[in-house]
């Protein structure tokens, strides 16, 4: 019987997620998105950032966040989790440069977020 509730409610939620974005969503042209671990470990190249870039062309999205992390159990981030860091951030600059990005560790909870600094480069 308690699983009714839940699924209706599952249903009513996903159901007000659908359709077009009404006449009062708006942007305001500083938007964000975070992208996933395959943007720094290799996975993705030119024509996926390429590809990307033409999707979300007019959207107000300027600033990218991608995954780098998860810390290891001492709280470090080995290199060996971002080996394309740089490129993400270079191809960024030159195929979006309106665009920043961002390497962003996954924090297991947000002391840590806190009291650790978010991994950017620039040149």
């Amino acid at each position: 019987m308690l699983v009714v509730p839940v699924l209706t409610a599952g249903v009513a939620l996903r159901l007000n997620f659908t359709g077009d974005p009404g006449d009062g969503t708006r942007t305001r042209g500083r938007d964000a998105i975070w992208l996933g671990h395959a943007w720094v470990d290799g996975r993705k190249k030119d024509a996926d950032l390429a590809a990307f870039a033409a999707r979300i062309k007019g959207t107000g999205i300027k600033d990218l966040y991608v995954h780098a992390g998860p810390l290891e159990h001492d709280g470090t981030l080995p290199d060996s989790s971002y080996p394309r860091a740089h490129w993400v951030v270079d191809a960024v600059h030159r195929t979006m440069p309106s665009s920043d990005a961002a390497i962003s560790r996954a924090y297991p909870c947000r002391r840590a977020a806190r009291s650790m600094p978010r991994m950017i480069w620039s040149e």
